[in-house]
């Protein structure tokens, strides 16, 4: 059994019974920090969270946390496609939730993806989350190591939450293979419904919803960031995106 010491926002993770602290990672929100002699957990900030939620992510996270607690193993969720549509966001939404109800958090950045970070991650025997943002960008070589993880070889159960602009820059070894990545969700740009949801509750002059649907049809992907974007210059101008979508750093997909 592992044995966990908090100093502050430190936690040191210490195998077999060296030395006697509580049996479980205590509820936060963690960080790796490696260094030339030593590898621990920082607890940071609680994620912060938008007060008005679109698109029914409220609903996918609950599903997600419900499979979670169901499966006897551990659970994978990949996230890929556009970037700012809202993968960090679900990511970030599940973990606050899952915290609520005590369950810790394990922040992976992307250069710490490695056979040493994996085997700590093992070491944690209580069940946590585990996020791992833009995971396309880490050498497929490297991703391999998380196969362990995934496959429940580990002790503890585990959410892993993943995320990617690329899916098909993540290993083949993870994709098609339920028992690794439970949940494939793929993130093409923003839904209609979602567009004039946003715009209900952001838009000042609510004559430009039509408008706005319009001209986001007609951007390459367009994502949450390009939405904000939009509604912005609509308020500060009282203008239809019509007039001033030509000047906006956005890729047209066709004539509008």
């Amino acid at each position: 059994m592992s044995n966990y010491i908090k100093t502050g926002n430190t936690v040191h993770v210490h195998p077999g019974n060296s030395i006697q602290t509580g049996s479980e990672l205590f509820p936060g929100i963690y960080r790796i920090v490696i260094t030339m002699q030593d590898m621990f957990l920082d607890e940071v900030a609680d994620f912060e969270l938008p007060t008005k939620l679109l698109g029914g992510i409220d609903k996918k996270a609950d599903r997600i946390i419900r499979t979670f607690e169901d499966r006897p193993k551990n659970t994978g969720v990949l996230m890929s496609g556009l970037k700012g549509s809202g993968k960090s966001l679900l990511a970030k939404l599940v973990s606050m939730k899952l915290k609520a109800r005590n369950y810790p958090t394990i922040i992976v950045s992307l250069e710490q993806i490695s056979p040493q970070v994996c085997s700590f991650l093992s070491a944690i025997d209580t069940d946590c989350v585990v996020i791992m943002d833009e995971l396309d960008k880490v050498d497929e070589e490297k991703q391999t190591c998380l196969l362990g993880l995934l496959d429940g070889t580990s002790t503890g159960r585990k959410l892993y939450m993943l995320t990617g602009n690329n899916k098909y820059k993540v290993s083949s070894w993870l994709l098609n293979r339920p028992g690794r990545v439970f949940y494939n969700f793929e993130y093409t740009g923003l839904d209609v419904n979602v567009i004039r949801e946003y715009c209900e509750n952001e838009l000042r002059n609510k004559e430009y919803i039509d408008d706005i649907i319009h001209v986001a049809k007609g951007i390459q992907d367009v994502s949450f960031d390009v939405l904000v974007s939009l509604v912005e210059e609509c308020n500060r101008y009282n203008e239809s995106p019509r007039e001033f979508i030509d000047i906006m750093s956005c890729e047209k997909a066709r004539d509008m």
